[in-house]
C-alpha cells in the first residue's frame, strides 16, 4: 500500500484516495487517504475471517447492487443504502475517476465455493458495473478451485482496463486455466520492491557480535488459513532442525519475525513465532522474538542488517531481497516460486508440504557459501525490477 500510494501520488500529486479494506483500522496509519470498510463488510467481518456470517443474504445483495449500478449508469442518480459505512463506501464507488485493484495479495479459492473469493470479485466487479475504468494492480491469480469460479473470474477480467500479474505462475495460470480470457495480461513486479527504508527510519536492531551470522525467520500458521494443511507441526521442525544444524557449525543470531500480527488468528504470526523461538532458546541457540516491527520500511531497515532471512511470509522475502539480502523462501502457494525466479533464486524456494531440515540447511549454507557474488548481484536484479516498475505509470 505505501507503494501504490506513492506511485499514486507521482502520476496524480493532488488526487484523493479512498481505500475499501477489509481491515480497515489497520489502514489508518495513512493520515493522507480516506478509508472505508470494503464490500466484503456487508457479508461478515472480514479482518476476523468471518466471511460466511450472513452468505445466505447474497443473492439478495447482489440485486441491489445491480439496481444501484443500472441507476447511476443510466439514470444518473447515485442511491445511497444501508449502513453509513455503506453509504460512505457507495459514495467513494460513484466519485472514483479509477478504481485499482490493489496488489500484495492474491485471488484464490481453494473450494469450489469460496466467500472470501467471491466478495473479492465483486468488489471489482460492481466497479465495472457502474462503468469505472478498472486497473488491476500487480498481484497473483490461483489457485482456483470450480469451473463456475474460475469462469466468473476470466468475466471480470476482461472488462477491466489493465491486468497486471506479479509473477510468471500467476501469468501461467490465467493462460492456461483460463480458457475464456481475452484481456492480455502484463507481467511487473509486485509494487513492494520499489520500496527502501527511509533514510529516518528508526534503528531496530541493537548492536550485535561482529562475529556471529545475523539469521531473519519468519514463519506461518499456514494450517490456520488451509485446515487441508496437516504438515504444520513438521515445517515448524523442519526450521528448527535447520537453525540447530547451522548453530552447531557457525555463530550465529538468530531473530524470530512475527511479520503480521492479525486482527484475525490465521493471519497472526506470533504464536508460531514464539513456539519457534521457545524451541531455539530451549537448546541455547542466541534467538530473539521481533513482534514489535508495524512499518514496511522498518522491516526493510530490518532485513538490511541480516546476513540471510529465512521467510515463509512472500513480502519477507521481497523486503530482504529490496535490501540486497539473500534469501530462501518456503513457499505454501506458487507466487513464491513466481516470484523468486524473478530475480534469479528460483532454486531458493522450498515447498511447505515437502520441507525438511536438511533441505533447508542445505540451501541456506549454499547462500552462506556465495553470500559475496549473491550481495553483489542481487542489488542490479533489484534495480531492474524497479526500472520496469516505473513503466506502470503511463497505465495509470
Amino acid at each position: 500500500m505505501a507503494a501504490t500510494l506513492q506511485k499514486i501520488a507521482r502520476v496524480y500529486p493532488n488526487s484523493r484516495v479512498t481505500v475499501a479494506a477489509g481491515d480497515p483500522q489497520s489502514w489508518r496509519k495513512y493520515t493522507t487517504i480516506t478509508v472505508t470498510p470494503s464490500l466484503a463488510h456487508w457479508g461478515g467481518n472480514p479482518a476476523q475471517g468471518a466471511w460466511r456470517k450472513r452468505f445466505w443474504l447474497l443473492p439478495l445483495q447482489l440485486a441491489l447492487l445491480g439496481g444501484v449500478a443500472i441507476a447511476y449508469r443510466h439514470f444518473h442518480h447515485s442511491i445511497r443504502l444501508g449502513a453509513s459505512w455503506l453509504q460512505q463506501l457507495l459514495a467513494a464507488y460513484y466519485a472514483a475517476d479509477v478504481v485499482l485493484s490493489c496488489g500484495g495479495g492474491n485471488f484464490y479459492a481453494y473450494r469450489r465455493l469460496s466467500p472470501a473469493f467471491l466478495w473479492s470479485m465483486l468488489s471489482v466487479a460492481f466497479a465495472l458495473w457502474l462503468g469505472k475504468r478498472v486497473i488491476m494492480l500487480p498481484q497473483s491469480f490461483g489457485p482456483v478451485a470450480g469451473s463456475a469460479q474460475r469462469l466468473l473470474l476470466a468475466q471480470v477480467l476482461n472488462r477491466v482496463a489493465a491486468l497486471f500479474v506479479r509473477d510468471d505462475r500467476s501469468l501461467h495460470f490465467l493462460q492456461t486455466a483460463l480458457p475464456g480470457l481475452r484481456i492480455r495480461p502484463h507481467l511487473l513486479p509486485d509494487l513492494a520492491f520499489g520500496l527502501e527504508a527511509s533514510a529516518d527510519a528508526p534503528a531496530v536492531l541493537e548492536a550485535q557480535d561482529d562475529r556471529s551470522l545475523q539469521i531473519a525467520i519468519t514463519a506461518i500458521d499456514f494450517q490456520q488459513q488451509n485446515p487441508n494443511f496437516s504438515l504444520q507441526v513438521a515445517y515448524e521442525a523442519a526450521l528448527v532442525d535447520a537453525i540447530g544444524r547451522l548453530a552447531a557449525r557457525r555463530s550465529i543470531q538468530v531473530h524470530v519475525v512475527a511479520q503480521c500480527t492479525g486482527p484475525s488468528r490465521d493471519q497472526d504470526d506470533r504464536p508460531v513465532a514464539a513456539r519457534i523461538h521457545a524451541r531455539l532458546c530451549a537448546q541455547q541457540i542466541a534467538a530473539t522474538l521481533v513482534d514489535d516491527i508495524q512499518d514496511a520500511q522498518d522491516l526493510v531497515k530490518f532485513y538490511q542488517q541480516m546476513t540471510v532471512v529465512i521467510g515463509t511470509r512472500m513480502h519477507s522475502g521481497i523486503l530482504a531481497l529490496t535490501a540486497g539480502v539473500p534469501t530462501v523462501l518456503i513457499g505454501y502457494q506458487p507466487k513464491a516460486q513466481g516470484m523468486m525466479e524473478m530475480v534469479g533464486l528460483g532454486r531458493c524456494v522450498l515447498a511447505i508440504d515437502a520441507l525438511s531440515g536438511d533441505q533447508l540447511y542445505a540451501r541456506v549454507e549454499e547462500l552462506l557459501q556465495n553470500h559475496d557474488q549473491l550481495a553483489l548481484t542481487i542489488p542490479v536484479r533489484i534495480q531492474e525490477l524497479r526500472a520496469q516498475l516505473d513503466t506502470l505509470e503511463r497505465y495509470l
